[in-house]
């Protein structure tokens, strides 16, 4: 990190989303139900800083990111970018200058393009969307950042469409687009999960390289721990919409304290066995729960190998009450009562 400062605070996020009532339940007046996508987390980033969000799907981790740039209003809580509060802002203010220093790079690069416009077109409509530039402007800023993202001859791709593109290339000129108002903050969701193996780590490494030379900061959402490691420097876990630790990317892969965190290392592939950091196979219990019908207190308990291990102390606090996160090592928090003594630290 080359600064301290955070450009992105979350505090208390929330955004729950209402299931559609069915016939009985408006007639009889019950109680709304909600699918609790983000359920309260909280988080900084810092400039410069590539900071990941893992977690299975339906965790809730491409929701924070929409969130966080406002393409979703939150149900609850605080959004902070560059210290100003962007929660309740209206739109129209934050295309003046928010929507400006943030962009968001897309899973899939197939379904994230118009197949009707061509490359150029692609990469400079956000350009048209805040009037900036003229015609050839456009097509000289479009020429270098086809450049920059190794799309050369340029003039080879400048006039292509999107079907006469592979998928590597395609998601190449999503992240021109993504540069192209030479942004601060950009969300990068599961940006090569869709890619072939050979073209991942170029792109991952061409993320980077883009990343020193305009001092971007990255949300790095991925359902990938490996890497998120090679990629990114600090990881929070999610689960459920609660982040259940938190830390370096080193401290997270090489002392995970979670039990879900062990269970997804444990599931990462390792021709090796020897580097599978002495971490014996954790399988995880049952399905994952319903965000509309979450257990009481901790909502990994009915799934944790641990829970059955446990003090009855200890279970009965897994039952009773949801675990908030606190600090065991320096800057590394987790959200689990099997570490109690660090809450009466605390």
């Amino acid at each position: 990190m080359d600064d301290d400062k955070a450009i992105v605070q979350v505090e208390n996020l929330k955004k729950w989303f209402p299931v559609k009532a069915g016939f009985f339940t408006s007639i009889f007046g019950k109680k709304r139900i909600f699918v609790k996508a983000v359920d309260g987390i909280s988080f900084e980033i810092y400039r410069r800083e590539t900071f990941a969000l893992v977690g299975e799907s339906g965790c809730g981790k491409t929701t924070t990111g929409r969130l966080i740039l406002r393409l979703l209003k939150p149900t609850d809580g605080k959004i902070f970018f560059d210290g100003t509060d962007i929660t309740s802002v209206p739109e129209k203010e934050l295309k003046k200058g928010f929507r400006k220093k943030t962009s968001m790079i897309f899973q899939d690069p197939y379904a994230s393009v118009n197949p009707r416009f061509t490359v150029y077109e692609v990469v400079s409509e956000p350009l048209t969307i805040h009037n900036i530039g003229t015609f050839a402007e456009r097509v000289e800023l479009v020429a270098k950042l086809l450049e920059e993202v190794k799309l050369t001859p340029v003039e080879d791709f400048l006039w292509r469409f999107p079907h006469q593109l592979s998928g590597g290339q395609r998601q190449r000129v999503c992240i021109a687009r993504a540069l192209v108002l030479n942004p601060e903050f950009i969300v990068a969701d599961e940006p090569v999960s869709m890619l072939d193996l050979s073209i991942r780590a170029e792109i991952l490494q061409l993320l980077r390289e883009l990343q020193r030379k305009h001092g971007l900061t990255y949300l790095y959402i991925t359902h990938d721990l490996s890497t998120a490691r090679y990629f990114c420097d600090r990881i929070a876990v999610m689960y459920l919409g609660k982040i259940v630790e938190l830390g370096s990317s080193d401290g997270i892969v090489e002392n995970p304290l979670h039990p879900y965190t062990r269970a997804l290392i444990a599931a990462v592939p390792e021709p090796d066995p020897s580097n599978r950091l002495k971490l014996k196979e954790v399988p995880i219990k049952g399905e994952v729960p319903s965000p509309v019908n979450l257990p009481s207190g901790c909502r990994f308990r009915n799934r944790c190998v641990k829970y059955d291990e446990a003090p009855e102390s200890i279970r009965r606090l897994c039952r009773t009450k949801e675990p908030p996160p606190v600090e065991v090592e320096d800057g590394h928090q987790v959200a689990c009562w099997l570490y109690a003594k660090y809450y009466e630290r605390a």
